[in-house]
């Protein structure tokens, strides 16, 4: 069955009768005449049947969504890089056992100065893509990490993802950390420097 647009709505099928051209209802499939925007059936709106897809799409890739999830992932990286400041987090680094050791002091410095930097850059919109590819990259070595450690049978270990919040290693800071992956990737493709530092800069 063919999908037909017609006057920015789009209506499914196109169904030939005595009557002439119908309409086909997607909630019910009853037809209606063609010149009807509510379904004589059911009831319902054929505008708003057929353009849900539409509205969620366009709620998706939305530039204001891109400065609400700026500011979510923004505060969230801002929150967890200086929670990790403390002398505490070199020793999460020992317990996931996946750096050499020579290297986990100095792991534990850098981090959690690199994840403030990326998060004030989200929030503020500057830099935007390439704090959030930094933001992507270091993102996915979390989910690796906690994710080796929780085959591995380590759910006793803080996950160090974010101090605050003291999650343990397993399901829930995975889905934490995919769902800031998807917001980055959100506003990676469709920030619009709304309310940003880089619209600012461009403009000098």
């Amino acid at each position: 069955m063919r999908m037909k647009r017609e006057q920015g709505i789009f209506v499914k099928g196109n169904k030939e009768s005595e009557g002439g051209n119908q309409l086909l209802c997607a909630t019910c499939g009853k037809t209606n005449p063609a010149d009807v925007r509510t379904c004589l059936s059911c009831g319902r709106t054929l505008a708003q049947v057929a353009s849900a897809p539409s509205l969620v799409m366009a709620f998706l890739t939305s530039p204001y969504l891109s400065v609400f999830l700026r500011v979510v992932v923004g505060a969230w990286f801002i929150t967890a890089g200086w929670g990790k400041t403390g002398a505490h987090f070199e020793g999460v680094l020992m317990e996931y056992g996946l750096l050499p050791l020579a290297l986990v002091p100095t792991v534990a410095k850098i981090l959690p100065y690199t994840e403030l930097i990326i998060g004030v850059c989200v929030l503020l919109g500057i830099f935007t893509r390439l704090s959030c590819l930094g933001m992507a990259g270091l993102l996915l070595i979390f989910i690796g990490a906690v994710s080796m450690a929780w085959a591995e049978g380590k759910t006793y270990l803080e996950c160090g993802c974010n101090p605050l919040f003291r999650e343990k290693v397993g399901p829930v800071p995975i889905l934490i950390d995919t769902f800031l992956l998807l917001a980055a990737a959100q506003v990676f493709f469709h920030d619009k420097r709304i309310l940003s530092l880089d619209a600012w800069l461009s403009k000098k």
